[in-house]
């Protein structure tokens, strides 16, 4: 690892161990707050379809900023939303936060993967992606190791989201401490943005990421509330823990093979993890088959934008990476807002879980068939 992707993956470790440990817990929160779980759902999704709705207009920006400054203001972002749903739990406030944090996080992830890809050591993209879903992963890890025993009914949610708020703030500062690397953005229009996204070569990208963004969504929504109703926080946290392992190994090993294969193969088997989920859900909802469902989620939802993005390093020149990003990673937060805001429908228990798996499991399908169709025809191409 070269210093930049140390720096980087320290960066979104501290992050994540406050903002990606915090969200299973913020619609809990939210609910405890004297607030409906429908309007949870929607103050919680909310952050996500501001996500979506600032990701064209990150790429846009940082022509003019640069990757360092737009990495440094969504960080602060992170912190800013914990701190203000923990002091102002009312749903203006947090809409107000939510549109904060979604802009924050659509610029941050924008500028960042575009700055992990051009300072990948030795172009190895696919390694790069990996190591930082490792410390990213990990951070929520410790987070939701830490919550475990700050949040309990006694003591509530304050203390746990002021560990959460301390914990994006030393990633908010450790952003400072990266460098200027590789070439500047190229200042992108509304069209150059169109002609990524219509390239037959990056369409599918945009798939893939809506339905891997509905597995995100599942989990944070539909399955933790079924989960959580069913066994309790207690015996439950092991479950959604290994959703987190899972998205800490799988890019790694997928990331390091892939740079030396077809990437399609790995998007294909990350979509193979979903189905098999969905199905053994439909099958049993026993605890060690949710932990076992639980874990090949994690798998999916990493793994395929993890190749992704590596593969956004294959095909694009250095300037015009953050547009790529932009308008392809905006399919994934919709696709995770989606999936939160669908989950208010259907209610915690088997026959709300057994239509949540139904309605998605075609996506995936769907998703796991294109990639391998596409790789192998690629292939053929090639003899």
């Amino acid at each position: 690892m070269n210093r930049h992707l140390v720096l980087m993956s320290l960066t979104f470790m501290f992050l994540f161990m406050g903002a990606g440990a915090a969200q299973p817990y913020l619609t809990p929160y939210f609910q405890s707050c004297g607030v409906s779980a429908k309007t949870a759902s929607i103050m919680f999704a909310s952050v996500y379809f501001a996500f979506a709705a600032t990701r064209f207009w990150a790429g846009y920006a940082a022509g003019y900023t640069g990757l360092i400054l737009g990495i440094r203001l969504g960080a602060f972002t992170y912190a800013l939303y914990i701190a203000m749903v923990s002091l102002f739990p009312h749903p203006a406030a947090t809409a107000a936060a939510a549109l904060i944090w979604g802009m924050g996080a659509a610029v941050m992830w924008t500028s960042s993967s575009a700055y992990l890809l051009n300072t990948a050591p030795g172009g190895r993209y696919g390694y790069a992606a990996g190591v930082q879903a490792f410390f990213l992963q990990g951070g929520i890890i410790i987070g939701i190791l830490v919550l475990a025993r700050l949040i309990r009914p006694d003591t509530g949610f304050r203390t746990g989201l002021a560990f959460c708020t301390c914990a994006c703030g030393i990633g908010a500062l450790l952003a400072f401490t990266l460098v200027t690397s590789g070439a500047s953005p190229a200042r992108v229009t509304i069209m150059d943005g169109w002609r990524i996204l219509s390239d037959r070569r990056y369409l599918p990208f945009a798939f893939y990421l809506l339905a891997t963004g509905t597995g995100y969504g599942i989990i944070l929504n539909t399955f933790n509330r079924f989960g959580r109703a069913q066994f309790g926080d207690e015996a439950f946290r092991f479950t959604i823990i290994l959703f987190y392992v899972a998205g800490a190994l799988g890019p790694l090993v997928a990331g390091v093979l892939s740079d030396r294969g077809r990437r399609g193969w790995y998007v294909a088997g990350g979509f193979a993890a979903g189905i098999a989920a969905c199905l053994i859900i439909l099958v049993s909802k026993q605890a060690p088959v949710l932990a076992v469902a639980s874990f090949l989620l994690g798998l999916m939802f990493q793994v395929v934008p993890s190749m992704v993005t590596a593969r956004i390093g294959d095909l694009t020149p250095q300037p015009l990476r953050p547009a790529a990003v932009a308008v392809i990673f905006l399919w994934r937060d919709i696709g995770v807002a989606s999936a939160i805001l669908a989950g208010a429908l259907f209610t915690p228990d088997a026959k709300g879980l057994d239509l949540a798996m139904k309605s998605y499991l075609p996506l995936f399908v769907l998703g796991g068939l294109t990639a391998a169709i596409l790789t192998w025809r690629e292939i053929q191409r090639e003899k």
